[in-house]
């Protein structure tokens, strides 16, 4: 008989991730068979056999014995094996799921464009909650700190699930690179954010419900603290649109076994399309709220352009480095710092400035301009 997928990967699952995954779910270690394997046993089930772990995955029977302990796994807990072994493949990783119902979601499908806005958006949730991480803020420059970037690269998209549509992201405790170093600190990142995923998105979906009663978004600010922000308004609102308005969602978090949650946390969200119809409006308005630092670009002014001939001030396009690409950022000027910027134009010199970088269509645009200045060629 062929071999499902996952019974080929179990043998993969390090001996100490089964014994997290068995003390998370109830079982108990019971003897240890010399240095070869280990018992465990359930007392809350008197009919429950022993189950027997092998201690190294060395063993040339390893895999065999972890598809027996599968087998006894799934009569105990009475589940299909393929979901206990799937839970044994993740057992070092929190699950962040995202379901969307009806309309958006029919027969267990969702429209291409919408699957697009999926994704980009759960990738947006995840980012702003390790961003809020390392510093709450209500909005982020578009670069990221070295260990964001090294957790995103690390986090992997799910199987997708039948339940109208069910979309996972697989956040890991830990990154591959900080796996070898010392674990002194009480929580690991990976938990972090999404403990952080947990609370921000409470947080938001609160606020939302306020300013949907009361027309007041202030709830937003005060929420920032929590790790509410511009990004994570904007993920959610991706998320929940359609092509004929927003939505909603649910969102939902399931924890690794290998750490103890914390029980005031959430699981599970809902946003209904009301809460998504406000997030947009309470993006700008915390895009708009002053960061301590914004945006810092260095490039070449590539556009010069006034609607009047006389007008003092102006618009001004820049090409420079975002995120490692050649992007042209437009920017609104006063009259000093336009006249400078035609200055470096003619000159062809390099430009400094700092602001709040953020989309406008394909274009970028920056706002709350500060600290534009010319760079002499020759410096």
């Amino acid at each position: 008989m062929r071999r499902r997928p996952w019974q080929e990967q179990i043998a993969g699952v390090k001996p100490e991730y089964v014994a997290a995954y068995l003390r998370g779910t109830g079982w108990q270690w019971e003897d240890a068979m010399g240095g070869k394997a280990s018992v465990w046993t359930r007392t809350t089930d008197a009919e429950c056999r022993p189950l027997l772990l092998p201690k190294h995955s060395e063993f040339a029977d390893y895999g065999a014995r972890l598809l027996d302990l599968v087998e006894a796994l799934a009569a105990a807990e009475e589940r299909p094996e393929s979901q206990i072994a799937a839970d044994l493949l993740l057992v070092d990783t929190d699950v962040v799921r995202v379901r969307l119902g009806p309309p958006v979601a029919r027969a267990g499908s969702v429209p291409l464009l919408g699957a697009i806005d999926l994704v980009a958006g759960m990738k947006g949730v995840i980012e702003a909650s390790a961003c809020a991480v390392e510093e709450p803020r209500p909005a982020y420059p578009s670069r990221r700190s070295r260990r964001v970037s090294e957790y995103m690269q690390a986090t992997r998209f799910g199987q997708t699930s039948i339940g109208s549509f069910v979309a996972s992201v697989l956040c890991p405790l830990r990154t591959p690179e900080s796996a070898g170093e010392a674990r002194s600190e009480l929580l690991p990142f990976g938990r972090e954010v999404t403990e952080k995923v947990s609370r921000s998105v409470a947080e938001a979906r609160r606020a939302a419900e306020v300013a949907v009663l009361e027309d007041d978004l202030s709830p937003f600010e005060d929420a920032v603290a929590e790790g509410v922000s511009a990004e994570l308004c904007q993920a959610l609102a991706r998320i929940g649109r359609g092509r004929r308005g927003m939505h909603g969602l649910t969102l939902s978090v399931a924890w690794s076994p290998q750490l103890e949650s914390d029980p005031a946390l959430r699981t599970s969200m809902q946003l209904e399309p009301a809460h998504c119809e406000v997030l947009p409006d309470a993006a700008e308005l915390l895009r708009r709220a002053r960061c301590p630092d914004g945006d810092e670009l260095m490039g070449w002014v590539q556009r010069l352009e006034r609607s009047e001939p006389d007008e003092s001030g102006g618009k001004v396009t820049v090409e420079a480095q975002v995120d490692g690409k050649r992007r042209k950022v437009q920017m609104a000027l006063p009259p000093d710092e336009y006249e400078e910027a035609v200055e470096a134009h003619r000159r062809g010199g390099v430009v400094h400035c700092s602001g709040v970088l953020s989309k406008c269509g394909r274009a970028l645009r920056l706002d709350d301009v500060q600290g534009f200045r010319a760079i002499p060629p020759d410096s």
